[in-house]
């Protein structure tokens, strides 16, 4: 299970235990419940500075919180790390095929 899942799935169990209702819990965060339904299926990682509200709504324990809500956001940066090294890569594919390609345009009879 990744971490934005675990996430994902604590966001939910917290809720439930708390007795709220998405809509409840929503309006006590202060968010739309379509923004708190996303964040409980993992599509989107609440900001890592809403651990309080998190823990004061759901009346959870804060360090817990912020753990779960770090170890998320941790893996989603290296992720996008991950993509980023894939686009420079690819990057220097393409930059060294227009250059065969130059050459090869560039050695063609002319007329």
């Amino acid at each position: 299970m990744s971490a934005r899942e675990d996430l994902a799935d604590h966001l939910r169990a917290w809720r439930k235990q708390a007795g709220l209702t998405q809509e409840q819990a929503a309006e006590a965060l202060g968010v739309d419940p379509s923004q708190l339904s996303r964040w409980e299926n993992g599509k989107q990682l609440p900001k890592q500075n809403r651990s309080r509200d998190f823990a004061h709504v759901y009346q959870v324990d804060r360090a817990l919180v912020s753990e779960k809500l770090g170890a998320a956001h941790e893996e989603d940066a290296g992720e996008g790390r991950q993509a980023l090294k894939l686009m420079a890569t690819l990057s220097d594919r393409v930059a060294t095929m227009q250059k065969a390609l130059d050459e090869i345009l560039r050695r063609l009879p002319k007329g």
